[in-house]
């Protein structure tokens, strides 16, 4: 039974994981984001400003993307955190 909570704990930690790498990656696309707007109000250059505009495009889309598996993620998350305290418990109850 130690097995399991044990694999129970590395399988939440594994989500926590993943859904603090994706918290990461939204902060630092939402700063690139904000740059290019900035970058894109002082483009004189039209080639220039469609690309720039082109890109911020993109990283909002991948932003969009990340707050979807953000989501997907911590409820996996939390689905974790419940089938680890079962398992505690069954331990628990074996112990007792």
């Amino acid at each position: 039974q130690h097995v399991v909570v044990d694999k129970a704990m590395q399988k939440r930690d594994d989500f926590r994981n993943r859904v603090s790498q994706i918290q990461s990656n939204e902060k630092n696309f939402a700063a690139q984001i904000a740059q290019m707007e900035d970058t894109a109000k002082t483009m004189i250059d039209s080639v220039q400003l469609k690309r720039i505009t082109d890109q911020e495009t993109m990283m909002k889309t991948n932003l969009v993307n990340f707050k979807s598996q953000e989501q997907d993620q911590a409820n996996a998350l939390l689905d974790a955190d419940t089938a680890l305290r079962r398992e505690q418990e069954a331990l628990d109850n074996i112990q007792a």
